[in-house]
């Protein structure tokens, strides 16, 4: 039998009672029966065509006369891609619900009070895609839980729409996503029309606004944009910034940035309110974390072509102040000698140095109270280091202590003689009791370095652990005993551990050396009871073999290394001084 006659057969039997089963082939399975299955009142069989059921979309389900619903009815809902089925939940009533397990659509509404609180996120910005960012909150009020749709159009190329389920009753706050680009400016606000569940909101008057900004038109004017900066404390930069020139052809807010380089980009923006020529600010965000040149590119929201900007990060210049006299200490001492020949070989401390750092020398001589508190201030001294024979007084005393507490200063205090006015200085730096004594004829002029992993004893040109420092001979060299609870110990004597030869603060940028020409040597120098810290010609870091056991015995020797731990403890100095000084800082 064909298709078609068995088609025409059912539709003739349609007008007398049906009392036995049909079934419809359009022949695409081969020698099957005639006949459906025996429970079955109607059977369609074919492996090449389906069975269609009536297609509409939601709202168009919603609107079926309730008089023709019935338990069973099915559908295709083309706006879930969802089968439908009408269930009857009492005589009176039902609801639709779908094959795919979304629950029957929900009931709520918003009201006029939450329609005043809906709110736009983002900026909507004239032929610009929306994003996560653009979105609409709106409240409403759920008095039966369900399956929604909300959705929110525009008549200007973009629109807001969230689906879900409602799983209570109650108010809900609901964030629909835009999607789209706003086509044309409103500064007005575009008025969105709301539908809830495909059915528009008809109750109340409610059309939020959306502002949508115009396009800015601008175009950079690059030119040669090249800035330095010197770094601060911290390596900070301050109020650095950088102006650039733009052309303005279209009012509107704008951005303008550059990409990460070296810790460090620089952005602006704002809102041109003048056509024309306008100028930029770029400030910086981050730290920058290295000196040198880096080429930024200057990028806008205009869309125009991007400009460059080369930015040199400078070290500051690190101004050294020395007290004391002669070879022992950098102010005084010349080119061939120790104290000031390793902080000017460029190759130790220099712009492409092992340290990079610009320093600058100041000599002091033997300056107290008001004369060395204006030297500090005027020549913004960063570092100070004492030698042969610098003893402070009193008021000197009080105006080291205020260099390194407030202003954030390193003090290297290398002292001999005077041993109650060094442990004034320790104990009004430390808040301690240090108790400081002279240790004449020790049977050594050896110091052991401490076997701990501290900057000074590290890095960065050898690591000094356990190693010996020499003493500048060996009558009036100071050590401390009772060391106050904040100081580290560096070094002691090597015939007494018990005596600190060499102490730093723990925080603060103070260290003692109890020899006041530790740092003292000359090119060429071999002698074994003098001058511990070796050069070669232009401040070349050198060791050196020393005295051990003298006078008991003049053969026993050993080496020292005092120029590669001055250049150490200078290289810390510097260090502590980028991250904390304060060169505006005037002491009182």
């Amino acid at each position: 039998m064909s298709f078609t006659a068995i088609v025409l057969l059912f539709s003739g039997i349609t007008g007398y009672t049906q009392t036995n089963n049909t079934k419809l082939k359009d022949g695409s399975v081969a020698s099957s029966p005639l006949t459906a299955l025996p429970g079955a009142v109607f059977e369609l069989e074919s492996i090449t065509r389906g069975f269609l059921a009536p297609r509409m979309t939601t709202q168009q389900r919603n609107a079926i006369a309730k008089a023709n619903l019935t338990d069973g009815l099915l559908i295709y809902n083309t706006t879930t891609a969802c089968f439908d089925y009408y269930k009857a939940l009492s005589a009176n009533s039902g609801d639709w619900f779908s094959i795919c397990g979304t629950p029957p659509p929900a009931t709520f509404t918003i009201t006029s009070a939450q329609c005043n609180e809906i709110t736009s996120h983002g900026t909507f910005l004239q032929g610009k895609g929306l994003d996560a960012s653009n979105y609409l909150s709106i409240p409403l009020t759920v008095s039966t839980p369900g399956s929604y749709s909300i959705r929110v159009t525009t008549n200007n190329g973009y629109y807001f729409e969230k689906t879900g389920i409602f799983t209570s009753a109650g108010t809900f706050t609901v964030n629909l996503p835009a999607t789209g680009k706003p086509v044309n400016p409103s500064e007005l606000g575009d008025e969105g029309s709301i539908l809830l569940n495909e059915i528009p909101l008809t109750t109340i008057n409610c059309k939020p606004k959306i502002k949508v900004s115009p396009q800015v038109v601008f175009s950079l004017i690059c030119e040669d944009y090249s800035e330095s900066v010197t770094l601060g404390a911290g390596k900070s930069i301050g109020s650095f910034s950088v102006s650039i020139s733009v052309n303005v052809t279209s009012l509107g807010a704008y951005s303008v940035s550059t990409e990460a380089r070296n810790g460090v980009s620089f952005s602006a923006s704002g809102t041109f309110t003048n056509i024309g020529s306008n100028t930029i600010t770029l400030l910086p965000n981050g730290t920058p974390e290295s000196t040198g040149e880096f080429n930024y590119a200057i990028s806008s929201n205009s869309g125009a072509a991007t400009c460059n900007l080369k930015v040199n990060y400078l070290n500051r210049t690190i101004t050294v102040l020395g007290l004391g006299q002669d070879r022992y200490q950098p102010g005084t001492a010349n080119n061939n000698q120790a104290s000031r020949a390793i902080l000017t070989n460029l190759t130790n401390f220099g712009s492409n140095g092992v340290v990079k750092v610009d320093l600058q020398i100041i000599n002091g001589n033997f300056s107290q109270d008001a004369t060395l508190k204006s030297i500090i201030n005027s020549n913004n001294i960063d570092i100070i280091v004492i030698g042969y024979n610098y003893l402070p007084n009193a008021a000197s005393i009080t105006v080291l202590d205020n260099f390194i507490k407030r202003k954030k200063g390193v003090l290297i205090h290398s002292q001999e003689n005077d041993a109650l006015g060094a442990a004034n200085l320790i104990n009004t730096i430390t808040g301690g009791s240090a108790i400081v004594g002279t240790l004449n004829n020790p049977n050594t002029y050896l110091n052991i370095l401490s076997n701990i992993s501290d900057p000074i004893l590290t890095k960065p040109f050898i690591d000094l652990k356990g190693k010996y420092a020499g003493v500048d001979l060996i009558n009036s060299c100071l050590y401390i005993s009772n060391l106050p609870g904040n100081m580290i110990k560096l070094g002691v004597v090597n015939t007494n551990p018990s005596l600190v030869y060499m102490a730093k603060h723990s925080s603060l940028g103070y260290v003692f050396v109890g020899d006041a020409g530790w740092t003292a040597g000359e090119v060429g120098s071999n002698n074994l009871d003098i001058w511990p810290a070796s050069i070669s010609a232009g401040g070349n870091l050198l060791s050196k073999l020393y005295f051990n056991n003298y006078p008991v015995n003049i053969n026993s020797t050993a080496t020292v290394h005092n120029s590669f731990l001055y250049a150490n403890t200078i290289a810390w100095a510097i260090e502590y001084v980028k991250k904390n000084t304060n060169p505006s800082y005037i002491i009182p």
